[in-house]
This record gives structure tokens, sequence and C-alpha cells, in this order.
């Protein structure tokens, strides 16, 4: 009898151990089931976005040609606008998913200045950097070259705030020259006999006479003379061919939004 009663409470010591092991692996196995399926969608959702990025680049292009042909100033680039959606076929499902996107910004790279290639006196002439930081990015940049704008946050005194600002100004995308049809009027008084009047003078001329077509036209300017005109024209340019984008992207059957930058090139210098 005491036999039997062992026996019994083993096997129902067995049964429970193996019901709670069987919960325990359905339960696992289903949260590798679920872990898996958000992994897929946000592959899924990765590959959309990245396929209407491309979308956008592309079309932008053909807008953004036309635009350096002729000579464009900000105001132009400005108006550039362009939304729509991109049908794209879901990888797992096989169904359309339709992602939507608009126009955000467009920047010039050339309105900037580059940031491994303007001499200290230029850095110190932005307001926002100042002596002790323009000493401090070109011994930086004696070491090494900055790879990439992001870069200026490492060094000591740059606050998150005033990076904000700075890169809106320095760039480390282009060859130096200035597109003086886009650069604002900090970048224009950062040359050498270039003060405020004169470069509020350049944007006036701009918005009056339409683009400069040729560096020529600089010389109409109040206040550029031969000499001024001399020390420039191997600095600025006409036009461009870089450009940095930000895009507003979303899926609305997958209530997903994001934002993304990217570089378009138009074509060769």
């Amino acid at each position: 009898m005491q036999e039997r009663g062992s026996t019994l409470f083993f096997t129902l010591i067995m049964i429970s151990l193996i019901s709670l092991l069987t919960i325990t692996m359905l339960s696992i196995v289903a949260k590798q089931r679920i872990v898996s399926a958000n992994y897929q969608r946000e592959l899924e959702n990765h590959y959309l976005l990245t396929a209407a990025v491309a979308k956008v680049k592309s079309e932008l292009k053909t807008d953004l040609r036309q635009a350096v042909t002729n000579n464009y100033r900000a105001v132009d680039l400005a108006a550039i606008s362009k939304n729509g959606q991109v049908v794209i076929k879901n990888l797992l499902a096989k169904k359309a998913i339709i992602v939507k996107y608009k126009l955000d910004k467009i920047v010039d790279e050339h309105s900037k200045l580059n940031i491994n290639v303007a001499s200290k006196a230029r850095l110190r002439q932005l307001s926002i950097i100042g002596v002790k930081l323009s000493d401090k990015i070109y011994q930086r940049r004696c070491k090494q070259k900055f790879k990439a704008i992001e870069e200026v946050q490492t060094i000591k005194g740059i606050a998150s705030s005033s990076y904000t600002d700075l890169e809106k100004l320095l760039t480390t995308k282009t060859n130096g020259k200035i597109n003086i049809n886009t650069a604002s009027s900090e970048i224009l008084e950062s040359f050498s006999r270039i003060g405020s009047g004169t470069a509020d003078n350049i944007i006036v001329y701009r918005k009056v006479h339409g683009s400069f077509t040729k560096l020529e036209d600089l010389k109409k300017v109040s206040g550029i003379g031969e000499v001024t005109y001399q020390n420039l024209k191997s600095k600025v340019k006409t036009n461009s061919n870089l450009f940095n984008i930000g895009i507003k992207l979303s899926i609305p059957k997958r209530n997903l939004k994001s934002k993304r930058e990217e570089l378009v090139t138009v074509r060769g210098s």
C-alpha cells in the first residue's frame, strides 16, 4: 500500500513537472515567435523606407539638375518641393505597401565653409566660433582631418546647442569653394575684405537681379572693386553639385514615421 502511494505520488510529481516544463517551453516558443515577427517587420520597414529614399533622390536629381543649370539662388532651393508616394511590394507577405514621402529641406553644401580647408582667420569670422574655438579646430585638424562634421562635437567647448548652429555653417564634403548664390551673410562675411555691408549688398543683388551667372558679375555689387574681386574669384563659384536633403517618410498602414537626411550628388563639380 505504501509502495502504491509512493508510486502515485512520484507519478503526480512527474506529471506536474512535465506540465510545468511544457508550459515554459510553449511560453518560450511564443515569445520567440513574437520576437521573430517583430524583427521581420523591422527588417521589412527598413528596406521599404530605403527604397522610398532611393525613389525620392532619383526624382530630386531631375529637379536639381535643372536648378544647377540655371544657377539657382537660396530662394530657388527653398521653392523646390516634392511629395508623393511609392508603392513597394511587401517582402514577406507579397502585398503592396504604400510609403508616403515629403521633402523637408534642401541645403546646398557649397553654401558652407569646409572645416578642413578654411583658414583660422575665416573660422574666427564666424561669430559662433571666435578665436579660442578656431584654434582648437585648427589644432584638431592638423592631427587628423574631420571625416564628418559631427566630429566637431568632440572638441571641448562646443556645446550641443552650439553644434546645431555650427552644422548649418560648416561641412566636410566640398572642395572649399563657396556658392555665392546660396551662401548666407555670415559665410560671405568670412571672406577678407567683405564686411557686413558688402555681404548684404551681395544678397540684395541676388534678390533684385537674380542669380550670379558668372563670377565677373560680382564687380557690379556695391563695395566690390577689382582688388576685392581678384581676392574672391578663386574661392567662389556660381553653382553646386552636392546637396543635403531631409525627407519625411511614413507607412500609414503600419503607423510608422521616419526622418532621413541624405546627400544627393547631381553631377561633377
